[in-house]
């Protein structure tokens, strides 16, 4: 169906006095999309056109005002991509990321770190903050079961929401004295931030199990002085989010309330979108068989995504944190469907 006859259905369902009884706010949100896509055509259509008027005149002048216009065109061919790659208002927010250690012993929690510095450059390079929430020790030092991450700047979760999953890591592991080859995993998950004044859902205290404790993970002047970390357990679900990043209890508190509403909007969200896609819940075990991404790091060393059969055959690259072309493969995946072949990326200087 054409997106033209797309506004036509949605325009009728919307005039039916009916619907505005109990409405359906994602159907009044897709055609508010569509018809902005749509306008977003003609608007390219119209000023090609003006472009192709101007050149025929053969004419100097007319060369700097093509300019002006082409230069127009890239905006909102820019415009509509983002359109595509981010079709829901949500996309838009910054995210909530954490790294969980699965099955690998001292392996995986040694990729919980490596992860989490890969994902913390990759977000100054596009321009975000990143900051730990949340660091729960190892078996040794500098080793973390599990790390929370927020991460601010727009279209943030847009692009994190693709790394949700478990990963799967393999190398001659320097924890093993022998020298043998480990097989490792960490689970990936994704939640966008929302402000608790802008949810629906209302945390009531009765239902909050409220706890503090001493800052773990890398260190700092302040770490592990005061008991300034906030730890909150939401009953009803059994969900646990904890928060050290600042120095005031009470910051971490408005913060980990933050992250608890967060992860209760996409259990929700989840819940509501079930017959279309699994946006949070249902994580598959970080383990044998489900990775949706494999790091091979001995003998040839490569990185390949299992969703798109897409090989980056420079994976120091990711690790330093240019996850750049394993994500927009993945938005283009998405926005127009299962790609043909397998996506291979040269090594390149």
């Amino acid at each position: 169906m054409s997106l033209g006859s797309r506004l036509q259905e949605l325009n009728f369902i919307l005039s039916n006095p009916d619907f505005w009884t109990d409405p359906d706010v994602s159907l009044c949100k897709e055609r508010g999309r569509i018809e902005n896509i749509l306008g977003q055509q003609q608007s390219l259509s119209a000023h090609l056109e003006e472009c192709a008027e101007l050149l025929s005149w053969e004419e100097d002048e007319a060369l700097v005002e093509v300019e002006s216009l082409l230069s127009t065109c890239e905006d909102i061919l820019s415009e509509h991509e983002n359109h595509l790659k981010f079709p829901e208002d949500l996309h838009e927010n910054s995210a909530i990321l954490t790294l969980t250690a699965g099955a690998g012993g001292q392996e995986s929690q040694h990729w919980v770190v490596t992860m989490m510095r890969a994902y913390t450059r990759w977000a100054v390079s596009k321009g975000w903050t990143a900051d730990l929430m949340s660091w729960t020790d190892g078996v040794s030092h500098g080793l973390a079961k599990s790390v929370t991450l927020q991460i601010r700047g727009a279209y943030a979760y847009g692009h994190l929401r693709v790394e949700k999953g478990p990963h799967r890591f393999c190398r001659v592991s320097p924890f093993d004295s022998s020298g043998r080859v480990h097989t490792s995993f960490i689970s990936v998950d994704v939640v966008p931030e929302i402000e608790e004044s802008r949810s629906e859902i209302k945390l009531v205290d009765s239902e909050l199990d409220i706890s503090t404790y001493r800052s773990s993970g890398p260190g700092g002047q302040h770490a592990n002085k005061t008991d300034s970390a906030v730890r909150i357990k939401h009953l009803p679900t059994g969900i646990v989010v904890a928060c050290q990043e600042e120095r005031s209890q009470t910051m971490n508190r408005v913060t980990a309330r933050k992250m608890l509403i967060s992860r209760l909007e996409a259990i929700r969200r989840e819940e509501e979108e079930a017959q279309h896609r699994d946006r949070h819940g249902a994580k598959k075990e970080a383990a044998f068989g489900h990775q949706i991404r494999s790091y091979e790091m001995h003998q040839s060393s490569y990185i390949r995504d299992h969703r798109t059969n897409q090989t980056v055959y420079q994976p120091e690259k990711v690790l330093d944190g240019d996850f750049n072309a394993l994500v927009d493969t993945l938005l283009m995946y998405e926005s127009q469907g299962e790609p043909n072949g397998v996506f291979d990326v040269p090594d390149t200087p």
